[in-house]
């Protein structure tokens, strides 16, 4: 038997983010489920206020990838953004929609609050992208794994018919179009943990 380490490189890993690095999802398509939001999240690198929402995959591109984990970046707009917050405010409002967590009728108007925590235990498909810090010109190491700008859907659109999904998952939804769960038939699992 070996004697045990007195020491252990740590290279590979210079910050708490890169210890995630096992877990990164493989590029791909998945069926998503909200387990957890947090409206008050900070960046540890720069102080960046943002929601953050912890997505499972449930089945997609890649099975393997079933029971990983997403913890998924949505930075609030700021004026000091190269385009003013635009896209950080898109990213924001096409997640909402897709979640049904805010309705058609909010679109256009000014003073809408997105109440982040509907979004637990909502359903969604999206496509995931590594991540690299931007001195990895090569892109050789990535950081992890996020979802590539606007692209997420309803579990119902026709463009992402094709994409695995996980059926126990989606008979929660009780033909809803949206990312809201129900709990109708009450025989059905209420909690994705029932499943």
């Amino acid at each position: 038997m070996s004697p045990a380490p007195d020491s252990f490189d740590l290279s590979e890993f210079p910050d708490d983010d890169s210890l995630d690095i096992g877990m990164m999802i493989k590029e791909g398509t998945y069926h998503f489920v909200v387990e957890a939001t947090d409206p008050d999240h900070v960046s540890k690198t720069k102080g960046t206020l943002g929601a953050e929402c912890v997505c499972q995959v449930l089945n997609g591109t890649e099975p393997s990838q079933k029971g990983k984990k997403l913890f998924e970046k949505f930075w609030y707009p700021t004026p000091d953004q190269s385009d003013e917050g635009t896209f950080c405010t898109q990213r924001i409002i096409k997640f909402s929609r897709v979640l049904d967590i805010i309705p058609e009728s909010a679109l256009g108007k000014s003073g809408v609050k997105i109440p982040w925590e509907k979004a637990v235990a909502r359903q969604f498909v999206a496509t995931v992208v590594y991540n690299y810090d931007k001195s990895d010109t090569e892109k050789k190491r990535p950081l992890g794994s996020q979802i590539d700008g606007l692209k997420m859907w309803r579990v119902n659109d026709p463009e992402v018919a094709e994409v695995d999904k996980d059926q126990d998952a989606l008979a929660m939804l009780g033909g809803a179009g949206g990312g809201e769960t129900t709990t109708e038939p009450p025989k059905r699992a209420t909690n994705i943990g029932d499943l």
